[in-house]
């Protein structure tokens, strides 16, 4: 049982992605796990840190950076108008632009848009806080259409929604409303709409379940799995936290043999749990960490260890830390607290000051490689990696491109 559990752990697919360079094209990479498969990369540079090729100021906000076809997309807000950002990924040149009225919205923090936009098939797929979801021409930003996920009868979270979309079959999926809410990916006709329950921070993750396509879609209050093509309920796990700050996404880890498993980490003294997800049934819980617990970042997995934060992005406790997937036991910690992402295993961290670090993806201790001030300002925004390259931002919009390319 235990080198079954070890194996499904351990058994991570990636398709779709060049060892040498990647497109990002969405939320948490190609496979919506905060790994990239590069490897022409380094963490050897000098300490004033890499060299920056451009930089940009795209409004408030905290949306990541996604990477297609040569072209960098993002959102951030000014004078309460959001602004949906395409610029040239190697010299930051901007390309196009779509402004549209949308309130800033500052709540406990500066506000600005939360998603990240999703890049497919020459089309870009977009969440405002207030609901409004846009589908752009990639190469132009022409609107094609656009949909209102209050008046689509979902409601409104308390900071807004958050969810980047999800591109599935003929679909595009929003952690808005009880379960979610699909649109045709032609039209922006809805599909199916789970109702106006209130969503979670995250977003949806896909994976399948017997013969079944499933989505894990965070809720205010539970977890549910979501049948991707109807929107029905399959299962559900209470999952209650301070303020419903339901933010990271689930991860999911498929094993055909031995079963697919399901992490989550959301802190609020909940911390971390691993279940057993079957093919018929309820989730059944495995172990429960307290000692970590994400807030807004989601972990990575490696080898059979998570690495992730624990502590709120708004108080001074907190630190980065290294879990046994199979036990739950904690490994090591260290004091350091950001978001991050895995590449040829080592985790590219970006702290909540703006400090971007390189450190082993060592399940037996923490081995700092590299570090340096990239960034002023409050940094919540996970950092990506594409064709050797490093893309950071801070909360006022400062936007930074940094060459990590190997020579």
């Amino acid at each position: 049982m235990r080198h079954a559990l070890l194996s499904a752990l351990t058994t991570l697919t990636l398709t779709g992605m060049s060892a040498y360079a990647a497109d990002w094209p969405q939320f948490r990479g190609p496979d919506s796990n905060g790994i990239s498969t590069e490897t022409a990369w380094t963490h050897t540079w000098p300490a004033e840190g890499p060299q920056k090729l451009w930089q940009a100021e795209v409004g408030l906000g905290y949306s990541s950076v996604s990477i297609a076809n040569g072209k960098l997309y993002t959102m951030g807000n000014t004078d309460n108008k959001d602004t949906v950002w395409c610029l040239d990924s190697l010299t930051g040149t901007v390309i196009w632009k779509h402004v549209f009225a949308a309130p800033l919205d500052p709540k406990y923090y500066p506000g600005g848009p939360s998603s990240t936009p999703t890049v497919y098939n020459g089309a870009v797929y977009t969440l405002s806080k207030s609901g409004l979801i846009y589908c752009l021409d990639a190469t132009t930003g022409t609107p094609r259409w656009q949909v209102d996920a209050v008046t689509a009868g979902t409601t409104r979270p308390k900071w807004g929604y958050a969810s980047s979309a999800l591109i599935a079959n003929d679909q595009v999926i929003f952690n808005v409303g009880n379960n979610g809410l699909s649109l045709k990916q032609s039209d922006g006709a809805i599909v199916w709409n789970s109702g106006k329950g209130v969503s979670g921070y995250a977003s949806p993750v896909r994976y399948q379940q017997g013969d079944t396509a499933m989505l894990a879609m965070f809720g205010e209050t539970a977890l549910r799995g979501v049948e991707l093509t109807t929107g029905t309920v399959r299962w559900t796990i209470p999952w209650k936290t301070s303020f419903g700050e339901n933010s990271p996404d689930p991860i999911i880890i498929s094993d055909q043999i031995a079963g697919n498993k399901l992490f989550l980490s959301t802190g609020h003294g909940l911390g971390s749990s691993l279940y057993t997800l079957p093919a018929n049934g309820e989730p059944t819980e495995i172990w429960n960490n307290k000692e970590l617990g994400n807030h807004l970042a989601s972990s990575v997995l490696l080898d059979g260890h998570f690495y992730g934060f624990t502590g709120r992005v708004n108080k001074d406790d907190g630190q980065l830390g290294c879990l046994n997937a199979t036990t739950g036991a904690q490994v090591w910690t260290t004091p350091i607290r950001g978001s991050l992402i895995l590449a040829d295993k080592r985790l590219i961290i970006l702290t909540l000051t703006g400090e971007l670090i390189v450190a082993e993806a060592n399940p037996k201790v923490y081995t700092e490689l590299a570090r340096a001030q990239v960034l002023g300002g409050t940094a919540w925004t996970t950092p990506v990696l594409s064709h050797g390259r490093i893309y950071a931002r801070n909360a006022k919009g400062l936007l930074i491109c940094l060459n990590v390319g190997k020579p």
